[in-house]
């Protein structure tokens, strides 16, 4: 097991740099360890809240197929909803170190995690390295 280090919540990574015009992001004064170790933190705070609501989501259907919103998982501080089923968000879950994220690079970080799937809806990114560690060591269902 390894030692996280210290980090506040309240501080995302966009508190280093602003978001890049093209998707990128120009991120300034942090390490890699520590961009991986913020953006691995900031990811699993939103999929703890994805699974806080996904009880409330299992049992409201307004369309069918039920298509509840889930809070986009990425690195950032994003409030942008993402549709998508029961089904869809447990196949995302099945990996500690998969995030469901809205679509577009402005919700990807290249140097800590890779798009794996691409669809209309969402995206699925994976965090690499130190990134994935700390991503499986945070996941709650990971016992």
């Amino acid at each position: 097991m390894f030692r996280l280090r210290a980090c506040s919540i309240g501080a995302t990574i966009e508190d280093h740099g602003p978001r890049g015009e093209q998707g990128g992001t120009h991120l300034v004064g942090m390490d890699l360890t520590e961009l991986q170790e913020r953006g691995a933190w900031n990811q699993s705070r939103y999929r703890e809240h994805n699974e806080r609501i996904e009880p409330h989501n299992r049992v409201h259907h307004w369309v069918d197929p039920p298509m509840p919103d889930w809070v986009c998982e990425c690195a950032f501080d994003c409030t942008e909803p993402v549709q998508m089923t029961i089904a869809e968000y447990e196949a995302v879950r099945t990996e500690s170190a998969h995030f469901l994220v809205a679509p577009g690079a402005d919700h990807v970080v290249d140097a800590i995690e890779s798009v794996v799937a691409r669809h209309d809806r969402y995206w699925i990114v994976e965090k690499k390295g130190h990134a994935g560690d700390v991503s499986e060591e945070l996941d709650p269902r990971d016992d």
